[in-house]
């Protein structure tokens, strides 16, 4: 009897979590049980995931309160950009524009909603979509949000559009970088690669 009392023991102690969360809003990709509240976790591994774990969980597990925090199954890939995902949903989404022109529309709506100096960003214009497949001048920009200074970049994240303020504002700190960075028609437009514009990240955001 004491033999099989020390082997149900030991199977359960073999079985028992060392980390349960609980509170949790977990996905769990399974189409029966979609959500969860709790999982019991061993060496790195889940045990248990479901609403209640509690038989998985030994008195010396570490007990953690997600406070409806989400948790997602781990996510491998060779080449993603989660923060400008996430940043993507803040600023304009200018896939669908197809011109000049129905970009400075946009911005020129958007700058209806903000304060004289507040920025004006967006993301994922696409000239080869433009009528003229040309690059576009900053006039446009200039025109829509005279008030607001307007940085957008290009659907592939290697190249920006920017208004006029914006380019002369900056002008001195960018010809640092490089003569070929600034053209000297800088006013009438500017597209510059992502390795030119390097210093962007230090002054984008500023007036």
């Amino acid at each position: 009897m004491n033999l099989i009392l020390a082997l149900f023991f030991g199977l359960m102690g073999a079985q028992a979590a060392d980390m349960a969360i609980t509170g949790a809003r977990i996905y769990t990709l399974n189409p029966q049980a979609p959500v969860a509240s709790a999982i019991a976790v061993k060496d790195g591994k889940v045990l248990a995931v479901g609403e209640n774990v509690d038989r998985y969980v030994g008195p010396s597990a570490r007990r953690i309160d997600a406070k409806g925090a989400t948790i997602l199954p781990g996510l491998i890939d060779s080449h993603a950009h989660m923060l400008g995902l996430g940043e993507s949903l803040e600023v304009l989404d200018l896939r669908a524009d197809k011109s000049p022109q129905a970009v400075a529309e946009k911005v020129r709506r958007e700058a209806q909603n903000l304060k004289p100096g507040e920025w004006i960003r967006g993301r994922s214009w696409d000239q080869t979509t433009f009528p003229t497949r040309e690059f576009p001048s900053a006039a446009p920009l200039t025109a829509a949000a005279p008030q607001n200074p307007v940085y957008l970049t290009r659907v592939d994240g290697h190249a920006a559009w920017a208004e006029g303020c914006v380019l002369l504002h900056q002008a001195t700190k960018l010809v640092s970088v490089g003569a070929d960075v600034i053209s000297k028609r800088a006013s009438r437009w500017m597209v510059a690669t992502s390795a030119k514009w390097a210093t962007i990240p230090a002054w984008l955001g500023r007036t």
